[in-house]
């Protein structure tokens, strides 16, 4: 899924163009979704407007969960909501005036998700024992031997996969 935000109107993160839409107001936050750039560009579709900070990140966890739950798989938000019966009235139905009664186990299901979810990096900083994997990088003149550069135009790259060379590491201790 793509996010975009804007502090303004003026929309400069292309909001409308993204999965979820958020675009700051005068009066709060304006919430829009099943947007799409690429070969098939489609305007969001606006959720709901001027919400406060609680009530927008609730409407959206309702709409993450909902869609989770109702999407064909690889199916992107803009032809999941062009297929869904009723569209975006009867989105907005679900998601603000809980038709269906799933909100608050929307709400639960998403809570879940998010406790459940591990940084990586959190846990690498926090674990020694990960960090050994990284020490090659810390505070180090030595060449890492697994990045490879190649010169252009009085620069240097990343190597492509053609051009790498490949490298024998020896033991320095052996």
């Amino acid at each position: 899924m793509k996010f975009g935000v804007s502090g303004c109107t003026r929309e400069c993160a292309e909001a409308q163009g993204k999965d979820v839409g958020i675009i700051a107001t005068e009066k709060g936050w304006n919430l829009y979704v099943c947007g799409n750039g690429g070969m098939k560009p489609r305007h969001a579709d606006l959720l709901a407007a001027d919400l406060d900070r609680d009530t927008l990140l609730k409407y959206l966890d309702r709409f993450m969960m909902f869609y989770i739950r109702t999407a064909d798989k690889l199916t992107r938000t803009a032809p999941w909501l062009d297929n869904l019966e009723g569209g975006i009235d009867y989105l907005k139905s679900v998601i603000i005036d809980d038709k269906l009664g799933l909100n608050e186990h929307l709400e639960e299901e998403m809570a879940r998700l998010r406790a459940a979810v591990v940084c990586e990096w959190t846990e690498t900083v926090n674990t020694p024992a990960a960090q050994v994997r990284f020490k090659h990088f810390i505070n180090s003149d030595k060449r890492d031997p697994n990045v490879q550069v190649v010169p252009e135009r009085e620069q240097h790259r990343p190597a492509t996969p053609y051009e790498r060379i490949p490298v024998t590491l020896v033991e320095e201790n052996a």
